[in-house]
């Protein structure tokens, strides 16, 4: 399967129904290469409360080589729905590297690139660029990489720009640049995590800020990241900040990383 160089305008204002560019929820048909490349794919004025996802690739061979490069993703919108630039899972190995996602709605859920479940194999992620902001008042998660199932990750020399709770916001919300769940041996390196922003003056949620946060997986090394510029204006009680967060996995190794910059509510 070969989706490339396909330039996508969606100007969409209902305000029901899901989104996507493509939309490949079954594990037919088991194509033992992928490669969605390429794409200029732009989603403006969007209303749905339903779900939007640019790339949606959760089927396929778990075997197969799936790669997934160079694409310009940008959603916009007043939409409440969760929102996903690139979810993808099965296949033994995948690349995802050089992508642009950026996404700016009212989602109460903001992801840039996921593997939400399935059989996932060893993953690079290599030099994509995320700004994903929110103007939800009462959001759950926001994440521009999230690996929850399977790996190894290779995560390296991407940068994230912006990861914004832009309105006044309750609730305990997280936000994070990389989330690690699974995989044995990744490695998180040389990664530029900046302008991490939860909630507007007047917030009285409590968030959780993270600019790298391990859950899960084993032996994932974190190395030479920058990570700075990460502040919140709300006033909750548990709300916590962190440049790098250890909350599960074992062997953890974390060694020469930046972090400066890290700002909260006294």
């Amino acid at each position: 399967l070969t989706i490339k160089t396909n330039i996508v305008n969606i100007d969409r204002v209902s305000a029901s129904g899901a989104v996507s560019f493509l939309s490949q929820t079954s594990t037919g048909p088991n194509d033992p290469y992928d490669s969605i490349s390429s794409n200029n794919i732009t989603f403006t004025n969007l209303a749905t409360s339903a779900a939007v996802v640019a790339i949606n690739r959760l089927g396929g061979s778990t075997t197969a080589v799936n790669s997934m490069c160079n694409n310009i993703i940008s959603i916009s919108g007043t939409n409440t729905g969760s929102v996903t630039g690139i979810a993808y899972s099965y296949g033994a190995t995948t690349v995802a590297n050089g992508n642009s996602i950026t996404i700016n709605c009212a989602s109460t859920t903001t992801i840039g690139l996921a593997t939400p479940s399935g059989n996932v194999g060893s993953t690079t992620l290599r030099g994509n660029t995320f700004s994903l902001s929110s103007s939800s008042t009462a959001p759950t998660s926001i994440v521009a990489i999230s690996g929850l199932t399977g790996g190894p990750y290779t995560i390296s020399n991407n940068t994230f720009n912006a990861l914004n709770y832009t309105g006044v916001i309750t609730g305990s919300p997280s936000a994070s640049a990389i989330v690690i769940s699974a995989g044995t041996g990744n490695v998180v390196s040389n990664n530029i995590i900046a302008n991490i922003s939860a909630g507007a003056a007047g917030s009285t949620a409590s968030p959780t800020v993270d600019g790298i946060l391990v859950s899960g997986g084993t032996s994932t090394t974190i190395s030479k990241n920058k990570i700075y510029g990460i502040t919140t204006a709300a006033t909750g009680t548990t709300t916590v900040v962190n440049g790098i967060r250890l909350s599960g996995g074992t062997t953890n190794t974390v060694s020469n990383n930046l972090i400066g910059a890290l700002t909260a509510t006294a």
